[in-house]
């Protein structure tokens, strides 16, 4: 009984963060630090997230989420779609995407994950 409560708690712990994975996996849109920002489902539609990641800290925010068999195809839908909603090309010459909502810094970075996935990065700085 002592080994299999410890088990069992186990259990429902991974049940439940691959629930949340998977409803986070299916929204179009998320809140960073106070800001609505389009998710990779607005334009990809459902696609296998294996990792998700957060802090949040006095001045910032950052969002990190891995997902699997995305296409090339479906990151330029999802950076055109980024633009139609005022996003542009990162000021520093970088790969990532930026604009200005509400005071605040908004940041997107896409990049490649270790596993093989694709990892997007949404940070969010207070100004």
């Amino acid at each position: 009984v002592r080994i299999i409560l410890p088990c069992v708690i186990a259990v429902i712990a991974v049940v439940a963060i691959l629930a949340f994975m998977n409803a986070s996996a299916k929204e179009p849109v998320m809140e960073v630090g106070g800001v609505e920002i389009p998710t990779l489902y607005a334009s990809a539609g459902e696609k296998t997230m294996t990792a998700s990641k957060s802090e949040t800290g006095e001045q910032e925010s950052r969002v990190e989420r891995t997902y699997a068999g995305v296409t090339q195809q479906e990151l330029d839908d999802y950076t055109a779609l980024l633009k139609k909603e005022g996003f542009s090309d990162a000021a520093d010459g970088s790969a990532a995407l930026e604009k200005t909502e509400g005071g605040s810094a908004v940041r997107i970075e896409i990049y490649p994950a270790a596993d093989g996935g694709t990892t997007i990065a949404y940070t969010v700085t207070a100004g």
